[in-house]
Formats: C-alpha cells, structure tokens, sequence
C-alpha cells in the first residue's frame, strides 16, 4: 500500500481547543488580509507515516510587510511534537500578500493557520 499526503491548509477562525488563550475574534485579521501567495508543502516525517499517525499543527504569527513570517509560535500540536518541526520549517519559507490599511502596506499579527497531516490510500 503506498501512502500519498494529502495537505489541507485551513485558516482557523474560531479557536482550535487550546493551552493558552487565543486571540479574540477582533485581533484576527480577515481574510482578505495575509493571503498566502507562495507555499511549500512539509514532509511529512517518516515515523508518523510508517506508523499511520496523522494530524495537525496550529500556528500563530505576524505576517510582515514584505510577506514574511514572523513570530512564528505553535498554539496546538496533536499528537504533541509529532509534525511540528516539519510544519514550522515550511510555514516559515511561505509568503503571504501583505495587509493594507487605509492603502498602506502594515504587519498583519495574529494570524492563524492550522496544517493538517492526513494519509491516505492511493
């Protein structure tokens, strides 16, 4: 049986169950802004798929103005530090079309996304 990754990138406006408190509902950027314009799927690490275990990494950052990520921090990781390596090391190399505010290119924090790892028969 050969295992294809299937990536589903969902941006999380209602709270994931989470440790730490998330943002409020008027400290998340809308959709319109931090659109990803530029992705890399993660790997998905060997072990988690030799073994059939799926799941997600949710994360919270700042999308600068030029595009970039930027105070990048995991706020729900099931199972726990399974993914998360792999999904931090590609968020980080995305790039997101900037926020604008009253025309003006500005940061646009707290953003929040979750990456899905899921397996499937192929």
């Amino acid at each position: 049986m050969r295992f294809a990754v299937l990536l589903a990138l969902t941006i999380v406006f209602s709270g994931c169950a989470s440790k730490t408190v998330p943002p409020t509902k008027n400290e998340i950027n809308s959709a319109s802004k931090g659109v990803p314009i530029a992705t890399l799927s993660p790997r998905y690490p060997a072990y988690a798929a030799a073994n059939g275990i799926q799941g997600h990494v949710c994360f919270l950052f700042t999308v600068k103005i030029d595009g970039s990520v930027s105070d990048l921090r995991v706020y729900e990781s099931v199972p726990e530090d399974v993914f998360d390596y792999e999904a931090t090391r590609a968020i980080l190399k995305w790039r997101f079309k900037p926020a604008m505010k009253d025309g003006v290119v500005v940061d646009a924090p707290n953003m929040r996304y979750c990456l899905d790892f899921k397996l499937s028969d192929e």
